[in-house]
């Protein structure tokens, strides 16, 4: 159902709309309306603050009265939605309280204009309406922008609006002005050829780019569409190291230090911090969509948030099996789009691209570096070190699978290296939903009436079984952890009404069966080109196809070269050679089998990767070519095709290839043999009976070069389940590395509880934290009885994110450090910290707005209170014993002053960290004594350094954030004084007056590279 905004309904909702946003914000008062700084909306609302006007049970009261009358102008519309005007109306009072935590300034809001200003609202509530039905978002999404309709013509109707706006627009100009002139400086000149090009190309980036396909949605193959990038794209996970493995260490909320670790990211993180990045990716992890998503978004600027920067960036997307099969690995920038067989290729200006790349507003896609040769890789690298080392500024990305290029391949060209992670639960039941919603909408377009609501039934049912399944059975949900596999997933659980298989190689195998035979079956499609061939006949022939693709090294094939590969196969296929020629056949493989597509009247591909690696393992394996695979064993191209071919052999060959690649291992040299060893212990998951004898000397082999580096995580992970005992081997006998328990739930899921059991309870703190760290992985109870339970965790750190981990806490006894960050609310933590056995206590939660519970933690040593902006009474520390109290970022009445209040009443804290914009307010701070360590958080001002020893006389160790490092800092007054300085900026090492006079090892500098 697709509502508006129509006259009857607006005229229905007008009166109590205009009284609720009466209410939800305060009146004017009066005062100046020329004011420096911008006022935010969240500064307005008035259910906030010591002194709320309307409480949240108020605001839901007028919201529901609203929705009544809503329902009541148009009955006939709203007639299905009758039994949830309840939870839409809570849906709608949870998303305008969200209006407390907008950042953005009245001007802006009003700016953005009302669709765009409600689509900011469900960003800050993003899970508010995940359980309405589509009619009922329908109606709420309606109701959100008549709200933000209403909210707009407030803020322009305040007397001050409009005299700030005047400053505002004067300043704007100005400021554009200025910006203007920068940029025609360096920026070439863009003449409107260049201009009128860009929109063009932006509209061929969207035709190439802008749709995908998913695996079960386009079985139909005459309807030839894919899918929105918006549907279909899904913000995944990936690991990056903090830090290098140097053993470098960070200074913890709690004072102290610890090693840095891999800690996950959603990839718009990383991708908005690092302008160069090479990813990292499993077959079907989604690699290829990504560079989809960044190149469409990119040209037309819709990017929100973590990545804006890159908006109305141009996009060169350059796939790697093209260039190849070119011929081309180092084209120069007029080649690009010529490269990549854009259809604006012939159009562009002379001189486009390398205008685009010299003004630094290019943003070079380079997709499937695993798609050709090592030499070829060679080449391409040696290319991108002179396109880089000449346009500097391009923001680059690069794909490729984990082991087709060493660890630090780019390093050299300062890459930061990421990599996908499987899908979590929580990504996972997305992707679910979305592949039911698309699956419904081809639904929607096929049938009407009361077939089509039988199908809607049908599809909601199948949602709900399959997520529980996979809630339920580990090994299931260990299928699904790429969006490949999941879709596939998806899709086998609708065409098999409920039931799955339960290996990998299964659910390849009856996808394959799905794509070529079952569906048209079912659909009664008629056999096209006058040929009917049986799915036999079709796998022999794309195992021919796909083995010839492999053996070449290509992953995009000449359709000639294919027609050749049919017509040597046709003679063993009589039925098959009846229907027509060579060429006729392969047109029906192409039609039908929507397994292989063309990328060009004369080219070809497989849709995924992996369908060709697997029936070229199967042809390899029917043709019993051991002896090539084993000989390819050292080549990351052939590993996907080496496992497969495992996964298809019977016991008996699969001992005789797994031994041949034993052989082939002992001949390497020692680099070459832990690559084939690796690839071996990966073997083990794909061969369900082996040779017991064969399985120990697997084992034997990699034992020999245990322990893992943290650069092959990825690639020990695939060896499942066998890995466990050698993990816990490398703990008894000392090597154990804080990498290794992800590893072993990369591998195992649920089966490597036992393993991190182990670690919890091994009494070492070091060793305890790593295991900790992947409870987020896990469901909270599990994690909480099977791994935790009954273990001493006096010296172990833990971080809670959800209200189900936080609940575990009162039964995990005492703890040293505990991290509670997240989407927790008050009364969950009010609940889970009442009795706080707890050395340091750290918040980072923008809900905690009371730390009453604090009055019975009689033995927390120290608190840090981040990002907690309802916060305003700091009152209950002074009745506690901490030494230590970090506070950042809470609510307005916190000033440095309230905070310095508190230390001296807690006379035991000798460690303070609080805000201070401008050093100058430390001379209303009385002397303090007693503290040792001071952190000062967002100096703006640092010109009254003199106050430092007043405030702090016994101080012997000083850090600072400083944002002006323009202005030098003068540290003269330490002079004489055995005082640590630990300067933080977010630009360049400001100038340090006195530095020839003073002991430079005890100042570090720092520059946030955020």
């Amino acid at each position: 159902m697709d509502l508006a905004i129509t006259p009857s309904l607006a005229k229905a909702v007008a009166p109590l709309t205009s009284k609720l946003i009466a209410k939800i914000f305060q009146k004017e008062s009066g005062g100046a309306g020329l004011v420096d700084n911008p006022v935010r909306v969240s500064s307005y609302v008035s259910f906030k603050g010591e002194k709320k006007l309307l409480t949240a049970t108020e605001i839901e009261k007028l919201v529901t009265q609203l929705v009544e009358n809503a329902t009541a102008s148009s009955p006939h519309d709203y007639r299905e939605i009758g039994d949830e005007l309840e939870a839409i109306a809570g849906t709608l009072s949870r998303t305008l309280l969200s209006l407390g935590q907008i950042s953005m300034s009245d001007l802006q809001a009003v700016e953005l204009g009302y669709q765009e200003f409600a689509a900011e609202l469900r960003r800050a509530a993003p899970d508010a309406a995940s359980d309405l039905s589509s009619e009922s978002e329908a109606l709420y999404d309606t109701l959100l922008e008549v709200c933000c309709l209403h909210i707009l013509n407030f803020f322009t109707s305040r007397s001050t609006f409009i005299q700030r706006t005047q400053v505002e627009n004067s300043r704007k100009i100005a400021r554009q002005t200025r910006q203007l002139a920068a940029l025609m400086s360096r920026i070439p000149s863009q003449n409107s050829q260049d201009i009128a090009f860009e929109e063009s190309y932006a509209e061929a980036i969207r035709a190439e780019h802008g749709k995908v396909r998913i695996f079960g949605l386009d079985l139909d193959r005459s309807r030839g569409r894919g899918w929105d990038l918006d549907a279909a794209y899904l913000n995944l996970e990936a690991a990056r190291p903090e830090a290098n493995q140097d053993g470098q260490e960070q200074v913890e909320p709690d004072g102290e230090t610890r090693s840095i670790s891999y800690e996950p990211h959603r990839v718009d993180e990383i991708l908005r911090e690092r302008p160069r990045v090479l990813l990292r990716g499993q077959a079907g992890a989604g690699k290829s969509t990504l560079i989809q998503w960044l190149a469409v978004s990119s040209v037309f600027g819709s990017f929100h948030g973590e990545l804006a920067s890159l908006n109305y960036r141009i996009p060169f997307v350059l796939r790697m099996r093209k260039m190849s099969r070119q011929g081309v690995l180092q084209p120069r920038p007029a080649q690009f789009l010529e490269v990549d067989d854009n259809l604006r290729a012939e159009s562009q200006p002379d001189g486009w691209a390398d205008r685009v790349l010299r003004s630094g507003r290019a943003l070079l896609l380079v997709d499937g570096m695993d798609e050709v040769t090592s030499t070829e890789r060679d080449e391409a690298r040696d290319w991108l070190e002179r396109l880089l080392a000449l346009y500097p500024e391009t923001r680059t990305v690069v794909t490729v699978r984990p082991a087709a290029v060493p660890p630090g391949w780019l390093d050299h060209l300062s890459f930061d290296e990421v990599s996908l992670l499987p899908m979590s639960s929580q990504d996972r039941q997305l992707f679910i939903k979305r592949w039911h919603s698309a699956a419904l909408a081809v639904s929607n377009s096929e049938g009407e009436g009361f077939e089509g609501k039988r199908e809607r039934q049908e599809l909601d049912a199948l949602q709900e079984s399959l997520l529980r399944s996979l809630e339920s059975s580990p090994d299931l949900s260990a299928l699904t952890d790429s969006p490949l596999l999941c879709a596939m997933i998806c899709a086998l659980h609708r065409e098999w009404d409920g039931t799955l298989p339960k290996r990998r190689m299964d659910v390849y195998r009856a996808a394959l069966s799905m794509l070529l035979v079952r569906r048209d079956q079912q659909r009664r499609v008629k056999p096209s080109e006058g040929i009917n061939i049986g799915e036999e006949e079709q796998l022999a022939i794309l195992q021919k196809i796909a083995a010839w693709l492999v053996i070449n090294q290509k992953v995009e094939g000449e359709r000639g070269h294919a027609v050749d590969q049919v017509r040597k196969l046709l003679p063993s296929l009589p039925d098959v050679q009846r229907s027509g020629s060579a060429d006729h056949v392969f047109t029906h493989l192409v039609n039908r089998s929507g397994l292989i597509r063309e990328t060009s009247v004369e080219t070809f591909d497989f849709i995924h990767r992996t369908f060709q690696d697997y029936l070229a393992a199967k042809e390899f394996k029917e043709e019993k070519s051991f002896g090539l695979l084993a000989s390819k064993a050292d080549s990351d191209q052939w590993a996907d095709v080496i496992r497969m071919a495992v996964g298809h052999c019977d016991p008996n060959d699969r001992v005789t290839l797994i031994a041949e690649i034993i052989t082939k291992a002992g001949k390497a040299n020692a680099e070459d043999r832990r690559r084939i060893y690796l690839l071996l212990g990966s073997c083990l998951t794909y061969a369900s009976r082996l040779d017991h004898q064969i399985r120990a000397q697997v084992l034997e082999s990699v034992r020999s070069i245990m322990p893992p580096h943290r650069n092959e995580a990825d690639q020990w992970a695939m060896m499942g389940e066998p890995i466990l005992p050698l993990l816990s081997e490398c703990t008894q006998t000392g090597d154990f590395e804080t990498f290794h328990p992800h590893i072993a739930v990369l591998a195992a899921g649920n089966e490597a509880l036992p393993y991190l059991r182990e670690l919890v309870h091994s009494g070492r703190p070091e060793i305890a934290n790593a295991a900790l760290r992947e409870w987020p992985g896990y469901d909270a109870p599990l994690f909480s009885s099977r791994v935790i339970s009954g273990a001493d965790l006096s010296q172990c750190r833990i971080t809670v994110e959800t209200s189900a981990e936080l609940q575990e806490i009162p039964s995990l006894g005492r703890l040293k450090v505990l991290h509670c960050q997240g989407d927790l609310k008050q009364d969950e933590l009010d609940k889970s910290l009442k009795n706080l056995n707890v050395g340091w206590l750290v918040v980072y939660s923008d809900e905690l707005n009371d730390i009453s519970f604090l009055s019975s933690a009689h033995d927390l040593r120290g608190l840090s209170l981040f990002d907690c902006r309802r916060l305003e009474d700091l009152s209950p520390v002074k009745s506690t014993n901490v030494m230590g109290l970090y506070v950042k970022d809470v609510g307005d009445s916190v000033t440095c002053l309230e905070v310095a209040s508190v230390a001296r009443h807690a006379s035991s804290i000798e460690v303070l960290g609080l805000p201070v914009h401008s050093l100058g307010s430390l001379a209303d701070f009385p002397p303090n004594p007693i503290l040792k360590k001071v952190l000062l958080y967002g100096i703006s001002d640092h010109a009254r350094t003199d106050l430092l020893r007043q405030a702090f006389p016994n101080i012997q160790y000083i850090y600072m954030e400083i944002s002006n490092e323009k202005v030098p800092l003068d540290l003269t007054v330490l002079r004489g004084h055995s005082i640590r300085v630990s300067l933080h900026t977010a630009g360049e090492r400001p100038e340090i007056l006195g530095e020839e006079m003073l002991d430079t090892s005890n100042i570090s500098f720092e520059v946030d590279e955020d």
